[in-house]
C-alpha cells in the first residue's frame, strides 16, 4: 500500500514540475512566433494541467498524516523530489526541441488551425523560422554568464517555486509534528500559495513580460526560469526537508 501511495505522490509531483516547465517554454516560444496572446493561452493550459497534478496527491499525503507515519511521509517526499528534479532536468536538456514544437503550435494556430489540431499536427518549420530558433553558439561559459546576469530574478523565482511546490509537503509535515493543531495547520496551505502568488504577480511576471514584449534575451530568460525551478526542487527542497527530517529524529 505504501509503495502505491509513494508512487502516486512521485508521479503527480513530477507532473506538476514538468507542466510548470512546459508553461515557461511555451510562453517564450509563442513570443518568438509573435503570438504573445496565444502564448498566454498556452501558458494557462499548462498551468491548468499543473494545478490538476499538484492537487491530485495531497490525499495520499493525508494518508500518512492520518497514520502519523512520519518516516513514510518523508520517504514519499524525497522520492517525489528525485522524480521531479529528473523531469525538470529533461525539460532543460530538451528545451530547444520543446521550444520548436511550441513555436510550430503557435504558428499553426496563427495560420487558422484549431487548438487541438495545432497541438496534434503543427505546421512544419520554415527556413526563416529555423534561423529564429537556432541555438548555435550556445556554450557553458555563456550559459553561466546568463545566469549571473539575471541572478536576482533567479534567486527570487527559486524562492517562489519552492513555496508553490513544497508548501503542500511542509504543511503535512507540520500536521504530524503538531497533531492537535493539524486541522488549523492544514488550512494554512492557501496562505503559503497566496504569498507565492503575490510575489509572482507583482515582481516576477512583470519582469518576464518585458522580455516577452521586446522579444529579447528569450533563450536566456527561459534558462533562468527553468534553472530556478530546478534549484527549488533539487537544491532548496532537499536542504529544507533534510533538515526537518534530522530535527524530527534528533
Amino acid at each position: 500500500m505504501n509503495a502505491f501511495i509513494i508512487g502516486w505522490v512521485a508521479l503527480f509531483f513530477s507532473g506538476y514540475a514538468l507542466f510548470d516547465a512546459f508553461a515557461v517554454i511555451s510562453r517564450m516560444a509563442a513570443s518568438k512566433a509573435s503570438m504573445n496572446a496565444f502564448g498566454a493561452a498556452i501558458e494557462k493550459i499548462m498551468n491548468t494541467l499543473k494545478r490538476l497534478s499538484i492537487f491530485s496527491f495531497p490525499p495520499a499525503l493525508g494518508y500518512f498524516v492520518m497514520r502519523r507515519d512520519l518516516d513514510a511521509l518523508f520517504f514519499a517526499i524525497f522520492v517525489a523530489i528525485v522524480f521531479a528534479a529528473l523531469s525538470v532536468s529533461a525539460a532543460i536538456f530538451f528545451r530547444h526541441s520543446l521550444a520548436r514544437y511550441f513555436f510550430m503550435v503557435s504558428k499553426s494556430f496563427g495560420g487558422g488551425s484549431g487548438v487541438l489540431r495545432s497541438f496534434i499536427r503543427p505546421d512544419a518549420l520554415l527556413v526563416d523560422d529555423r534561423e529564429r530558433l537556432s541555438d548555435r553558439g550556445e556554450n557553458v561559459p555563456g550559459l553561466v554568464a546568463s545566469l549571473r546576469q539575471h541572478l536576482p530574478l533567479l534567486l527570487m523565482a527559486t524562492w517562489v517555486y519552492f513555496i508553490f511546490g513544497a508548501s503542500i509537503f511542509l504543511i503535512n509535515i507540520l500536521a504530524i509534528f503538531f497533531v492537535d493543531a493539524a486541522p488549523v495547520i492544514l488550512q494554512g496551505l492557501g496562505f503559503f500559495n497566496g504569498l507565492g502568488t503575490l510575489v509572482l504577480a507583482f515582481l516576477i511576471d512583470p519582469k518576464i513580460s518585458r522580455f516577452l514584449d521586446n522579444r529579447e534575451s528569450l533563450d536566456e530568460i527561459t534558462l533562468v526560469i527553468l534553472t530556478s525551478q530546478f534549484s527549488s526542487i533539487a537544491i532548496v527542497s532537499p536542504i529544507v526537508f533534510g533538515s526537518l527530517y534530522a530535527v524530527s529524529h534528533y
